[in-house]
């Protein structure tokens, strides 16, 4: 009996072990804890071992993220700490964060790799002697931001600071082909926008047309410029093709009104046409459905009220 239960015991004391190491391989990076207790000393880079001032942490699994906490122990007034990410080839580090708060924190950072990590804190009194800096290391190799996940979506970063203007800052998004790249410039916002001056043609079809149904007017206006009712009573538009013939981006205007309609009065909404340029926009389905009636007008702005100085052709679908 009493050797059952020694191998019982015995058991139970490997499965916990096992679960044990099993919880720990879970995370895939490297953890480490260090303590500077001496402020602004000199670092030696490169050799951990003969540093009291600073702490290094040294890149053994391939990092390229991290998060490293300060606690600040004894209140020490901080006056930096400086984070580096350095190569070992004549120990050249940039400088990738400073820290001039006394309080705790996480820095978070990543995106470039390094042959090891060097924190150093400098304070200038200390509230509590002694005081003393805690460094606590957890570093990753996963590649996000990029990388995506089943739970989290990849994601595309470009150059520009955040908030900053978008000249000179593209993103690039290459194709099949890398010799083709587009380039997308974006705004301070991250938005993309398209510059319709230079876009001669723009061409929209939703699936296979039926405009050559029976139930399908086409109304030709030859000179359109203000706002001229095409239908008198309530219908659907199903598409149009407009030609601008001003030096400068027109809009087509549409309007709920059966007769004597008035640009930027009872708008739907525009599109913007380009200068000299043509839009043609063609659905097997309804786009809109106007209750009083329809009307369209070139105008300057969007739903604006001034109309366009050079006429346009264009050619409305609707029942």
């Amino acid at each position: 009996m009493h050797t059952i239960l020694r191998r019982l015991a015995a058991s139970a004391v490997l499965l916990l072990l096992a679960c044990a190491a099993h919880g720990q391989a879970a995370y895939t990076g490297a953890q480490e804890t260090f303590t500077v207790s001496t402020s602004g000393a000199a670092c030696v880079y490169g050799n951990n071992s003969s540093n009291s001032g600073c702490f290094q942490h040294n890149n053994s699994v391939n990092e390229l993220n991290y998060t490293v906490a300060y606690d600040l122990i004894g209140s020490p007034s901080i006056t930096s700490i400086i984070l580096q990410g350095c190569m070992s080839v004549g120990n050249i580090c940039d400088t990738l964060n400073t820290y001039t708060t006394s309080a705790n924190t996480l820095i978070h950072g990543g995106g470039y790799t390094y042959d090891y990590w060097v924190m150093t804190p400098t304070w200038s009194s200390c509230g509590t002697p002694p005081c003393s800096v805690k460094f606590e290391w957890r570093g990753s190799s996963n590649s996000s931001p990029g990388g995506g996940n089943a739970t989290q979506a990849s994601q595309v970063q470009g150059t520009a600071a955040s908030g900053s203007a978008s000249s000179g800052n593209p993103i690039e998004v290459a194709g099949v082909n890398a010799g083709n790249a587009i380039t997308i410039a974006t705004d301070g916002s991250g938005n993309v926008g398209v510059n319709v001056q230079t876009l001669p043609i723009v061409s929209v079809i939703a699936g296979a047309s039926n405009l050559g149904a029976a139930t399908v007017t086409a109304s030709s206006q030859s000179s359109l410029t203000t706002a001229v009712a095409v239908k008198a009573s309530f219908g659907n538009l199903y598409g149009f093709s407009v030609t601008n013939g001003a030096a400068s981006v027109c809009y087509l205007q549409f309007i709920n009104a059966a007769s004597g309609p008035t640009l930027g009065t009872a708008s739907t909404y525009s599109f913007a046409v380009p200068a000299s340029g043509s839009l043609t926009v063609i659905g097997n389905i309804g786009l809109s459905h106007y209750s009083t009636g329809i009307s369209v007008g070139m105008s300057t702005a969007y739903n604006g009220s001034a109309a366009c100085g050079t006429a346009a052709t264009a050619v409305i679908f609707y029942d």
